[in-house]
This record gives structure tokens, C-alpha cells and sequence, in this order.
């Protein structure tokens, strides 16, 4: 059998998937981590080149009265979070069908720790994120509204300063040139081209 869980309730599932013997922890080599929270949120920002949307994207593991994961969930959690964190262009399938490439910002894995069993100004609460070397580092959360910032990605969730709000803007500057090309059959045409520096 799997350990049982220490803290609060398993899904039926869980509980199902733990009294297994076929999938003890021990003889079958099996590790399980739960997936508590992903977030995710469209933002969208319009510049001299037009509308730029991203999708923003964060998992987050949550313990209560100040637990901390143990050394092989950290693991787990560090290569999830290696796996997901970046910046790519994927396919969508909101509307049931496949669209077209859409800007993913995933941000990666991060740990919620509260004193107690939910966030309030007047308990602590730490924010941990992980450094290259797989440690978590926690920074206090000193209130709900700076939890919410992070949560709702007004601020980045890998740097929770309150002075650094996330920006989407695109940071290159764009010039753009007009070249004359030959055509096939000897035709002269003017083409735009767009250069990012």
C-alpha cells in the first residue's frame, strides 16, 4: 500500500489508488504527488505592432499549518517545474477543435506554505520558489492582497516584489524596411519586411 496521506482527505480515487497492493510505493517503485492548483490567465497588451495575447500559467502546491514538501515530493516538484517553465507557442483546443498557436508563459511549479488551513493577514504565509540547485526558497507573503497579486499574476510569481509587476509588453525594438524583389517572370515587387532587434 502507498503511505497514507498526512494531511486532511483523500479524492476516492486517491484513497482507491492507495489501498492498492500491485501499487505499493515500496515493491512497485511508484511515487504520487497530487496536483493541487494551476492557474492560468489571457492577458493582452496592444502596441505599435497590434495585439499581443499570452496565456500565463503556474502550478501550485499548497500545504497547511506550515508543512513543507518532503525531499521526494521536492524532487517531483523541481522536475515538473523544469519541464514546464518556459515560454513557447502551443496549440489550443479551447473551443473543442485544434487553433491556431497561441503564446504560453508557464512559470513553473511553486509552494504556497500557510500557518494555518487558509491565508490571512494575520497568519504567515511563505511563497517558495525554486533556484537553479532544486532548493526551495520561500518569501513571506505579508498580506492576502499580495497573494492575490501573485495569484492573479499582477505580479511574477518566480520574483513576488511588489515593485515588479509582470509586463507582457514586447521588450525588442521592430523596425521595418521595404525591399524591392524580382519576380519570377521579371517583375520588380515591393515587400514589407519586419525586423526585431
Amino acid at each position: 500500500m502507498t503511505r497514507p496521506r498526512m494531511i486532511g482527505e483523500d479524492t476516492p480515487f486517491g484513497r482507491w489508488v492507495r489501498q492498492q497492493k500491485e501499487l505499493d510505493s515500496l515493491s512497485c517503485s511508484l511515487s504520487l504527488t497530487d496536483v493541487d492548483m494551476i492557474f492560468q490567465k489571457y492577458r493582452s497588451y496592444v502596441d505599435g505592432i497590434g495585439d499581443r495575447t499570452v496565456k500565463l500559467m503556474m502550478q501550485v502546491e499548497v500545504k497547511t499549518f506550515d508543512g513543507k514538501p518532503n525531499r521526494s515530493q521536492t524532487s517531483n516538484l523541481f522536475l515538473t517545474h523544469q519541464l514546464l517553465r518556459q515560454k513557447r507557442k502551443l496549440y489550443d483546443t479551447f473551443n473543442g477543435k485544434v487553433q491556431e498557436l497561441k503564446d504560453i508563459w508557464h512559470f513553473g511549479y511553486f509552494v504556497l506554505s500557510l500557518e494555518k488551513d487558509e491565508p490571512s493577514d494575520d497568519t504567515k504565509m511563505w511563497w517558495g520558489i525554486f533556484n537553479d540547485r532544486g532548493e526551495l526558497e520561500y518569501r513571506r507573503c505579508t498580506t492576502t492582497n499580495s497573494l492575490r497579486r501573485l495569484l492573479s499574476f499582477e505580479l511574477r510569481p518566480d520574483n513576488p516584489d511588489p515593485h515588479s509587476p509582470l509586463s507582457i509588453r514586447r521588450h525588442h525594438k521592430i523596425s521595418n524596411r521595404i525591399i524591392q524583389e524580382r519576380t519570377d517572370l521579371g517583375f520588380y515587387v515591393e515587400r514589407m519586411l519586419t525586423f526585431r532587434s
